[in-house]
């Protein structure tokens, strides 16, 4: 767990650029980011509210959703 918050705690700036606008406080410490995200949904809702736009979850980017590309030549 506490490996777990530290990730988080790197990644507050890296989510709050992304989520931009829902989220409050303009640079927020890692418990208001994770207060502020709580309040809106679930766990899960927020892990989907990640993942889909913007291929990321809270402690880390998903380099493997990066869309596929053809080699040519």
């Amino acid at each position: 767990m506490k490996r777990a918050w530290t990730r988080f705690k790197q990644r507050v700036s890296s989510l709050t650029a992304r989520l931009g606008q829902m989220i409050r406080p303009v640079k927020p410490t890692a418990t208001q980011l994770w207060n502020q995200l709580r309040r809106q949904s679930n766990l899960p809702a927020i892990l989907l509210q990640l993942a889909k736009p913007f291929n990321t979850s809270l402690l880390a980017d998903y380099l493997c959703l990066r869309p596929w590309s053809a080699r040519t030549g």
